[in-house]
């Protein structure tokens, strides 16, 4: 069967979704900036504390949209990554979707490898360990996401100062949200509440 060539971008004259033609720089601070204006103080606060672009992502085809994700490093904080996520509104006069989030993804170690390893299990693979499903969520990946979570706190706790300022930030100095969420990650891990659903350790 002959292979259609992929449609090409929509001309000035034609319909469709265009993206908006700026002089600024793909997959870096700017271009986020312009994505998400009203972020602009948290952008601000992530750039002045040596919050860098390593990678981003077009997902939509031209002449439909122009969703974008960006993943944030610091050296100065390398279990820790911020995830940006933008989704522009496909339907007239809805939102845009802007996500921002600070996680510690990038946690290091043998229970954070033996997890992820684990995440990427087929169903028949499964089946061949484990009776059913539920067995292998509950027997296989719960405890090491205890684990995982007490380590996850232990960061949370030791950079404390970050996520305390990413939350003022995020939450335009809100000091309610941000001593809020430290309760929360300061609070004692329960295996009976840790569930299976989350594709690899964050915070909570």
């Amino acid at each position: 069967m002959r292979r259609l060539p992929e449609p090409s971008a929509p001309r000035d004259d034609e319909g469709g979704y265009q993206e908006p033609r700026s002089n600024v720089a793909p997959g870096s601070f700017a271009e986020v900036r312009r994505l998400m204006p009203k972020a602009a103080q948290l952008l601000q606060g992530l750039e002045a504390e040596g919050w860098a672009v390593s990678e981003s992502n077009r997902y939509d085809r031209p002449g439909t949209r122009f969703s974008r994700d960006f993943i944030l490093n610091n050296q100065k904080y390398p279990e820790l990554v911020v995830k940006i996520a933008y989704l522009p509104a496909n339907v007239p006069n809805t939102p845009n979707i802007d996500i921002i989030m600070l996680s510690t993804e990038n946690l290091t170690g043998e229970t954070a490898t033996e997890y992820r390893g684990l995440r990427q299990w087929s169903f028949a693979k499964i089946k061949q360990k484990f009776e059913d499903i539920g067995d292998f969520f509950e027997d296989a990946l719960k405890p090491l996401r205890v684990k995982l979570r007490e380590q996850t706190k232990s960061v949370a706790l030791r950079d404390a100062a970050v996520f305390q300022n990413f939350l003022k930030l995020a939450g335009a100095n809100n000091h309610q949200v941000a001593d809020q969420v430290m309760q929360h990650i300061r609070a004692k891990v329960s295996p009976r509440f840790e569930g299976s659903s989350s594709p690899c350790p964050k915070i909570p």
